[in-house]
Formats: structure tokens, sequence, C-alpha cells
């Protein structure tokens, strides 16, 4: 293999810069929505502007999910175990963990009794809605119903689209089930994660056309419907109107996945980059900040409360950067016990599209 023929394989086989950006861009909205709760901000532009990250902010995730996905009949007892050991162990791990130690926090902010057993069932049911880590198990229960249905999809997108409609329109009208397992969170995100294969499967026959001007008009759609709608809380299964919340979301993530594309070709110069580079970051540790972020911001709050301070003193800007500055140093201390997030790499991408052998085929020649 020559000089330029390995040079091409390294690049094939690297993760895409623009999706682990994206993700970057998800989980920092989950921290600033999670410092947001508990400040005044109905009626002002700082709400609006949280209001519309929640209709879309969780379902992101789902899509980029969908997006690495492929419907493949093979090796699923091998899928099953990669997926218990990526998702339900730091679920269950960090979720206790970092619940023992949010409890503990909590009752130093509001006095009361502390029950560890009775913090442990929840956890383990998914009806707890204060830790972030629902989405881990919710997401594994997305991959096991996406390898059922690949055991009997032939190839044919209308299968696809019919049965995530129906897993949709039973997840929106559907009573909550008491909680457990987030079945209708399951069933609603099952419809993202499969228009994030569709985005994916697609995406080559829009590429490199002069569709920012869509984009645009898609995000303008997304935050109109949202205007209309209520605030969206995924973690409590609140959506308003079912056909805004959906419509919304779908219309803002395609817009997105647009932008963050193009990002990683605009974006050239070294600022540029040094801020690609740091969404990324925080999209290949989007787990680690997901499971961890609760503890500092539960600490902030204590020390407010040590201090004599009134609970919320700290700004809201003030109090994200400190969480992001604990981020970045606990994932550089923290042994790597962990897997990084799933991405696709430009080879999965190659061999779907063909997008990248076509722009790297005269480089081997």
């Amino acid at each position: 293999m020559t000089y330029k023929e390995v040079d091409v394989e390294n690049k094939l086989n690297t993760r895409l810069l623009w999706l682990d950006a994206l993700k970057g861009f998800a989980i920092l909205t989950v921290v600033y929505l999670h410092v947001h709760n508990g400040y005044e901000y109905d009626g002002t532009f700082d709400g609006e502007i949280v209001k519309w990250f929640t209709s879309f902010h969780m379902a992101l995730f789902f899509v980029t999910a969908g997006f690495c996905f492929s419907y493949e009949v093979s090796n699923y007892k091998q899928k099953i175990l990669r997926k218990l050991k990526s998702l339900m162990v730091p679920y269950l791990v960090w979720g206790i963990i970092i619940g023992f130690f949010v409890e503990n926090i909590r009752v130093i902010i509001h006095p009361q009794s502390f029950d560890a057993l009775g913090m442990i069932f929840p956890i383990i049911t998914g009806k707890t809605s204060y830790l972030a880590g629902w989405f881990l198990l919710v997401l594994f229960l997305v991959y096991m119903l996406e390898y059922l249905v690949s055991t009997f999809y032939n190839g044919k997108d209308l299968v696809l689209v019919g049965v995530h409609a129906l897993c949709g329109i039973a997840g929106y009208f559907m009573n909550d089930m008491g909680g457990y397992y987030r079945i209708r969170l399951v069933l609603i995100s099952s419809t993202f994660f499969v228009l994030g294969y569709f985005l994916k499967k697609y995406w080559h026959k829009v590429n490199g056309k002069p569709i920012a001007i869509s984009t645009i008009l898609f995000l303008i759609l997304g935050i109109f419907l949202e205007l209309k709608n209520t605030r969206v809380t995924y973690s409590k299964e609140i959506f308003g109107n079912p056909s805004l919340a959906f419509s919304s979301a779908v219309f803002t993530i395609v817009a997105l996945f647009d932008i963050f594309f193009r990002m990683e070709s605009v974006l050239k110069n070294c600022a540029g980059r040094m801020f690609l580079k740091g969404l990324c970051f925080f999209g290949e540790n989007s787990i680690v900040v997901l499971c961890t972020h609760l503890l500092f911001l539960y600490g902030i709050r204590a020390l407010e409360k040590v201090l004599g301070m009134q609970i919320h003193t700290f700004p809201v800007c003030g109090s994200f950067f400190i969480i992001v500055i604990a981020e970045v140093i606990l994932i550089k201390l923290m042994p790597r016990v962990y897997l990084k997030t799933q991405n696709c790499t430009k080879r999965q991408e190659k061999d779907i599209k063909g997008f990248y052998h076509r722009q790297y085929k005269e480089v081997i020649a």
C-alpha cells in the first residue's frame, strides 16, 4: 500500500467531526437547560431560547444515534452485549453513584429525609426524572426495538415509515403506564431514531447542493411551530400539542444537521477549528457529561446554601461555565473506563453513499 493509499485509509476511518460537534452542541444545551431550571424566565428572550432548546435537544441525541445505525440482520448477540456495556453499565453505575451524592446534596439544600434503597428502585425502573441518565435506558431500549424491527426489514423504506409512524402515534397519545421503563419515550424516540437513519441514507442526494435557503426556512419553521406550542419537557413526558412538538423538532433538527455538516468546511481558520474541536470533545464524551453534570450543579447549589446565599444566586452563565470547566477537568483526569459515544466513520459513510470514495479516488489515482 502506497503512502497516498494509507493516507486515504486513515481519512476514511476517522470519526466525522461535524457529527461529534453536533452531539457536543446537544449535550451543552442539556447542561444549560438544567442550570437554567429554577430561575425566573417566563416572558423573557432568554426564556424563549430555553423553550426552543427543550423542543429538540433530547430528540437530537436519538437522531444522531440513528444516523450511525444500520439495519443489518447479523451478530445480534454481540450487538446487544456491546449496548449493555456502553449504555446500561454507565446507566446503573453512574445512576446509583451520582444519585447517591446528588440526593445527599439535596438534603443540604432542602432538609429532608434520605432513603438510599428507595432511590435505587426508581433508577432501575427508569422512573427517576432528575437524573439525566434516563436517556441511556431509553436509548438502550430503542436499540432493542430497532434490532427487532431489523429482523423483518426487507429494505423497503415504507416498512420502516409505517412501523415507526405507529410507534410515534402510540407514544404521543398513550398514557404514561406509570412511567416504568419510559415506554412512551421509547416509542416516541424511535421515530427520531429512524429519522437519523433516513438522513444518513439520503444525505448524498442533497449533499453539495445549494440548499442553504431551505435550511434557513426549516430553522425558521421549526422555531415558529415551537412558539405555537407549550414548553416540551422530554424527561417528564410533557409534549403539549404532539403534532407541533414532533414537527418543530424535525424541522429544527434537519436544519441543524445541514448547518453542522457545512460547518466543518467553513470553519477553516485557527479559531474556527478550535471551536469545532471543543464541541467535538464534548460530543465524544457526552455520556460522561450527561451522567455527571448534575453533581456539579447541585454542588453549586449546596455551596450557595453553605455560604448563606439565596439559592440560584450564581448567574446562569457563571454556573454553566463552572460546570463546563469542571467537566473538562474530570474527563481529562478520570480513567477511560467508559466508551466514547458511537459515531459514523468516513468509511461507513463511504459504504452507504460513495461520497468520500468519489472525493478521494483521484488521490489514489
